[in-house]
């Protein structure tokens, strides 16, 4: 057992010989330092010229711009939210009450003088949900406009 000792002994010492003696030897390798980007480039990232299609839409985008924010005004008390359709031809309006006349008004007072003009097709109206229930919002009603007779056709439910 006294010869197991003194290998692990004798181990140690060596060990700790060579952590203090090789750092003296053999200086400490230099750590490769972090290049910069050359000072010619640019500051943002590069993108990809857009398609046609895609600048179709961020133009259509902008042009609807003074319509979404008509919208917005009305947002804290009759509208909870929006979206466009992937087709940018259909608008969803969740109204903030399951109320008939909050839907006539909103159809009245932003749909029929503005939607069409900016290239909607087609309105869908639905209402909050109360908390707890299972889908946020459920469908009011309907609005198709009619190119022929430049009419907006609403369909409640």
């Amino acid at each position: 057992m006294t010869r197991f000792a003194g290998l692990i002994l004798g181990l140690l010492v060596v060990g700790l010989v060579t952590w203090l003696v090789l750092p003296l030897i053999w200086p400490p390798r230099k750590t490769a330092q972090k290049s910069q980007p050359p000072a010619n480039l640019p500051a943002t990232s590069l993108q990809a010229p857009l398609t046609p299609q895609e600048q179709s839409y961020h133009r259509l985008e902008q042009e609807r711009a003074p319509f979404y924010r008509r919208l917005l005004n009305y947002s804290p008390n009759y509208i909870a939210s929006y979206t466009v359709s992937a087709d940018h031809h259909s608008l969803t309006i969740v109204l903030s009450e399951d109320r008939v006349t909050l839907l006539r008004f909103v159809q009245q007072q932003l749909i029929v003088p503005y939607a069409a003009r900016y290239g909607f097709k087609t309105i869908r109206y639905d209402a909050l949900n109360p908390p707890g229930s299972l889908d946020r919002a459920h469908q009011m009603g309907e609005a198709s406009y009619d190119e022929e007779t430049r009419q907006w056709q609403v369909v409640e439910f």
